[in-house]
């Protein structure tokens, strides 16, 4: 079994994404939260619904504490603080109770996790030093502990001898005799000197764990705090890029109380996994008769289509009609892509190919262009890598109004990358001008060869569109090498 350990997401929805797409390609079965996946960033509606459709087991950090007033805010500094009031006024009820399902602790098969320290999980004291573990030995008796909160990955060890010690965090295989305390890092704010996001893997038949880090569109979550009011966090390794990472002890954005001698201590919540894995497998073999059961109608539904559906609707010229939008108006022929260069910033192509705009991350080692139809090769868009971060093709805008529901469609081929994967996405901007993800669904590299096909449809059971404002279709991707993107569609649901 391959677990995921995550921790320290705060609201950074481009860093979770990305992480979840290398989780997908590192082959995890299994992916853990241990708590903060929000606060700080500008994000946490997106980041609670992807917590919540792609996460299997989340914990509680001192973040989520103070949100639920389990902890007095005063505790943390001015720039958290703000950000606890601001996150705070946007969270619905309902995200309030899906936080409080989150337990304090999670202990697994020969592990356990917990956000900070053992030994008081409610306490939230941070791990910086040898003598700051100790604690957690005595408190947990598992050989293998995972922790988040200082938002460094970090690593313990303790053997025959009874001393702990601090190693750099290094990927390594459990021994016999010995016990490992890991820190896992921050996905969504690193305050190592890494810019990338951290998180952990660990394989418990190999009984290797190892350290990961995954670049994610650094530029575009800046922008989003921005546009949030939001700080960056004077610590953040994105906040200073480039300088030698500030001491941990001068970035605790939290002052924990005094341990509480053991007997006034909380006891915490704590959630086993095995009994959680036993009943996730019976929900997937149900699920596995579920989608056999919609592939027969969906076959069915196939046929009825194609003797119906509209001819020579061209897309995305019937998608950037405002509100013109009808079930019999859209279609899903080819777009016909002249070839174009990537100008390396948000800006529309230039004419003769107006509805779309690129963005890159690296203008010197990604380009995007335009191959036209050959023979009875269709027109396609590819996107060339040699660097890291995220490349990005959007469509034009298009007007939407609340509960607008959509399909969106596409082929990629990812023969010539490796090292990432391809992505299509549904991007809503509402009036607050805050751009968000609806849905996406990626495909990482490697596996078989050819063009696969990529789909997804707004859930319905999230009510589609959330409000009036504007929708784009985003092809993009983060991988080493070159994929290829053809027959893009939107169509509008029912």
């Amino acid at each position: 079994m391959r677990y995921a350990i995550l921790a320290d997401v705060h609201a950074n929805r481009h860093a979770l994404q990305a992480v979840l797409a290398d989780c997908r390609t590192q082959r995890a079965d299994v992916i853990l939260s241990l708590g903060d996946l929000i606060g700080y960033g500008p994000a946490p509606e997106a980041v609670l619904e992807l917590g919540n459709a792609r996460i299997h087991h989340l914990i509680r950090g001192n973040h989520e504490a103070a949100l639920l007033g389990e902890m007095a805010t005063d505790r943390f500094r001015e720039d958290a603080r703000r950000a606890l009031d601001w996150t705070a006024a946007r969270l619905t009820p309902k995200a309030r109770r899906f936080i409080t399902s989150w337990p304090m602790v999670l202990a697994g098969p020969g592990f356990r996790c917990v956000h900070a320290e053992f030994a008081d999980p409610c306490g939230f004291q941070y791990l910086l030093e040898p003598a700051d573990a100790v604690p957690s030995w005595t408190a947990a008796a598992e050989p293998l502990l995972f922790t988040g909160h200082t938002h460094a990955a970090g690593l313990f060890v303790i053997g025959a001898s009874g001393t702990t010690h601090q190693l750099p965090p290094t990927d390594f295989e459990l021994e016999p005799g010995k016990r490992y305390l890991v820190g896992a890092g921050s996905v969504g704010q690193p305050r190592d000197g890494d810019i990338r996001a951290a998180w952990v893997l660990y394989d418990s038949d190999l009984r290797t764990v190892w350290f990961r880090r995954t670049a994610f569109d650094v530029d575009a979550f800046r922008h989003e705090l921005r546009l949030a009011g939001l700080s960056e966090a004077p610590c953040s390794s994105f906040a200073q890029v480039g300088a030698p990472p500030e001491p941990l002890r001068e970035c605790l954005d939290f002052v924990p109380p005094n341990p509480a001698p053991p007997e006034q201590r909380v006891t915490p919540t704590v959630a086993v996994l095995e009994a959680t894995r036993r009943s996730a497998r019976r929900w997937r073999r149900l699920g596995l008769v579920g989608v056999l059961l919609a592939g027969v109608l969906a076959l069915a539904l196939a046929g009825a289509w194609t003797q119906w559906r509209p001819r020579g609707a061209v897309w995305p010229a019937a998608v950037t009609q405002p509100l013109a939008l009808a079930p019999a108006a859209t279609g899903t022929e080819e777009l016909s892509l002249p070839e174009f260069a990537a100008p390396g910033t948000v800006t529309p192509v230039a004419p003769p190919f107006p509805d779309w705009s690129v963005r890159v991350a690296d203008a010197a080692t990604q380009t995007v262009r335009g191959l036209p139809a050959v023979g009875k090769e269709s027109s396609r868009l590819r996107l060339q890598s040699a660097g890291t971060g995220v490349i990005e093709v959007a469509s034009r805008p298009v007007a939407v109004t609340r509960g607008m529901r959509f399909t969106a469609l596409a082929q990629v081929r990812l023969d010539e990358a490796r090292q990432g994967y391809a992505e299509l996405a549904l991007c809503f901007t509402g009036s607050d001008g805050v751009p968000r993800i609806l849905e996406q669904k990626n495909e990482p590299t490697g596996g078989l060869g050819g063009w696969r096909r990529v789909q997804f449809t707004l859930p319905k059971e999230r009510g589609g569109v959330p409000g009036d404002g504007q929708l784009q279709l985003l092809l993009r991707g983060d991988f080493t090498g070159a994929c290829e993107f053809r027959k893009p569609a939107l169509r509008l649901r029912p």
